[in-house]
């Protein structure tokens, strides 16, 4: 047995040493060098509207899986906590986000419909295009539900009847995003020569419409479809169209707007639909957004969230965060198409 000299000693110990290293360096201790956040950095997941809303219960539901998803990404664990910003409809938080630092650990649950009208007709604070999108957690396609004794179920009855009589539609508020987009889609089948005449009866927020619909009042209301799907299922109610360039799974047998060839479908499709979108402060380091991009997307396509999601009756339907962008981008241009109609609706503000 050969016996270790004390030249070959001194030029083993840097070996030892560099072997001994990667022995005490697990895996997760070299992931965390990359991650671009601090170890005391505690990542705000901020709400735009009161607790136990509807975006409220969607963070709350995410929370622990983007935790999840980050905490593999660093190699320890990473905090992630729900901050209600609630204020002006949304504005409070968006603005709030807008004049953070761009390394901030921030981030918005976006209401697309709330924020674009907040930019276009509310004087907001914020440009919706500088900040930096993340994905979108789902999206609601808006359909006209109509009451199932009129014999309305389709786009062209609908005008048939509007034609004879106007026809009463259900609002969730004077100057709400169901109303202003009920404007929008009078004004472009106007534009396409349609005319289909409304009457309008407003209420404090969805559920109202339609408990008015099934006492036999209110005959119609332009709203998400699988926020309305519960009057359908009870047998008051009936989808007469869906704005979407697909069908809808809750909807599966209603025709889409571009199936019944209704003009300008596409314009009712960006300035009706919801999207709630992730974003972060304008100019976010790549590095940021980059692990939070990653971590939201592994989040929600998670089984196990997936499961939870479907047992809270949360549809999700992830979109990359240019994707998600674009959707933002077509909703605020379908605003200022009709700018004029969206500032009429908001009492000339």
């Amino acid at each position: 047995m050969r016996r270790l000299t004390r030249r070959g000693l001194a030029l083993a110990l840097p070996l030892f040493a560099v072997l001994a290293a990667l022995w005490v360096s697990p895996p997760a201790a070299v992931a965390s060098e990359s991650f671009p956040f601090a170890e005391d950095e505690t990542i705000h997941l901020i709400v735009p509207y009161r607790a136990g809303g509807g975006f409220d219960r969607v963070a709350r539901l995410m929370q622990p899986w983007i935790a999840k998803s980050l905490s593999a990404a660093a190699g320890r664990e990473v905090a992630v906590v729900v901050e209600n910003r609630k204020g002006a409809g949304g504005r409070r938080a968006y603005e709030y986000l807008y004049a953070s630092p761009a390394d901030s650990a921030r981030m918005v649950l976006l209401d697309n419909q709330g924020a674009g009208l907040q930019q276009v007709a509310l004087g907001a604070e914020f440009d919706l295009a500088k900040f930096t999108y993340l994905g979108r957690v789902n999206k609601s396609d808006p359909g006209i539900l109509v009451r199932k004794d009129l014999g309305i179920t389709s786009m062209a009855q609908l005008l048939e009847r509007a034609a004879k009589q106007p026809i009463l539609f259900g609002t969730g508020g004077a100057g709400g995003a169901d109303h202003i987009a009920n404007l929008i889609l009078q004004a472009t089948l106007k534009e396409n020569g349609l005319d289909l005449p409304m009457d309008f009866v407003h209420f404090n927020g969805s559920k109202e419409v339609l408990a008015s619909m099934n006492r036999g009042e209110a005959e119609a209301f332009l709203g998400s479809v699988s926020s309305t799907l519960r009057a359908v299922n009870d047998g008051y109610a009936v989808n007469a169209v869906v704005f979407a360039e697909e069908r809808n799974r809750f909807a599966p047998d209603v025709l889409t707007a571009f199936e019944q060839e209704v003009p300008g479908a596409q314009i009712v499709v960006e300035a009706a639909g919801v999207s709630r979108v992730l974003i972060g402060p304008p100019g976010m380091p790549e590095a940021r957004a980059k692990v939070l991009s990653e971590a939201i997307r592994e989040a929600l396509h998670d089984p196990e969230f997936l499961a939870a999601a479907k047992e809270a009756k949360l549809p999700v339907i992830y979109a990359s965060p240019a994707d998600s962008r674009e959707v933002v981008m077509q909703h605020t241009k379908a605003l200022l198409q009709h700018e004029d109609k969206v500032r009429a609706a908001l009492g000339g503000s």
